[in-house]
C-alpha cells in the first residue's frame, strides 16, 4: 500500500506534457470531463515511465487513454448528431434515450453492415452505450450521413478521420489484450495524434470539428 501511495504521489508531480497542455488550455470548454482525465493520466504515466527508462513497461496503459479519448469525443459529436437525426436521443444529452423504445434502431450501410444506434449500457435501461471505433468507422463510409455536416468539415470526415481511425484501431487491437505496447508503438500513436509536421494536428482537427458541430447543434 505504501508503494502504491508513493507511486500515486510521484505521478501527480509529473508535469503535463506541452502538447497536452496546449489541448487542455485551448479546448477545456468542449472536452468531456472524462477526456480531460484521459489526457492528464496518459501524460503523467508516459512521462514517469519514460523518464525511468523501464525497458519492459507496457505503454498500453497511457495508450488506452488516448483511444478512449477519441472514442468519447466522437460519441459526443459525430455519433450524437446521427442519434438525434434517427430520434434515438435529443440535444439535451448524448447518453439519454428518447423514451424506452422496444424497436431496435439500426443504421444500415450500403455494404449491408449495421450499427445499432440505441444499444443500452450493460445493466441499464436509461443510458445509451457509446459506439466503438469500429462502428464509427463504418458510419463514416455513408455519404448520406456525411452530407448532414458542415461542408468545411467534409474532407475531415471523408478522408482524414477514416484514415486516422484505421491506424488507431490497428494499434488498439494489437495491444488491448495479451500484447504489451512498446515505447516505439506508443510514440507511433503519439505521432498520429500530435504530429504537426504538415501544420495539421489530428486531435486539434477533431476538437475543432466538435466545436463547430456544437455551435450548429445549439
Amino acid at each position: 500500500l505504501s508503494s502504491a501511495t508513493k507511486l500515486s504521489e510521484e505521478l501527480k508531480e509529473q508535469p503535463i506534457l506541452p502538447e497536452i497542455k496546449e489541448i487542455l488550455d485551448s479546448y477545456s470548454d468542449i472536452l468531456e470531463d472524462e477526456s480531460i482525465k484521459f489526457l492528464k493520466s496518459s501524460s503523467a504515466i508516459h512521462s514517469y515511465y519514460k523518464n525511468k527508462q523501464y525497458e519492459h513497461f507496457d505503454y498500453s496503459m497511457p495508450g488506452s487513454g488516448f483511444w478512449k479519448l477519441i472514442e468519447l469525443e466522437l460519441n459526443t459529436s459525430f455519433i450524437w448528431d446521427i442519434r438525434i437525426i434517427n430520434n434515438v436521443c435529443n440535444k439535451t444529452s448524448p447518453w439519454t434515450p428518447i423514451g424506452r423504445s422496444s424497436r431496435t434502431i439500426f443504421y444500415e450501410i450500403n455494404s449491408r453492415k449495421k450499427v445499432k444506434l440505441n444499444q443500452y449500457e450493460q445493466n441499464s435501461t436509461t443510458r445509451l452505450q457509446g459506439i466503438m471505433l469500429g462502428g464509427i468507422k463504418i458510419l463514416l463510409k455513408e455519404e448520406e450521413i456525411l452530407d448532414e455536416f458542415n461542408i468545411n468539415y467534409r474532407n475531415f470526415l471523408k478522408i482524414e478521420l477514416p484514415s486516422i481511425l484505421e491506424k488507431i484501431i490497428e494499434l488498439r487491437n494489437k495491444h488491448s489484450h495479451i500484447r504489451a505496447m512498446s515505447l516505439e508503438k506508443f510514440e507511433e500513436l503519439w505521432h498520429i495524434l500530435f504530429d504537426d509536421s504538415q501544420n495539421l494536428i489530428f486531435l486539434k482537427s477533431l476538437l475543432e470539428f466538435k466545436k463547430s458541430w456544437k455551435r450548429k447543434a445549439n
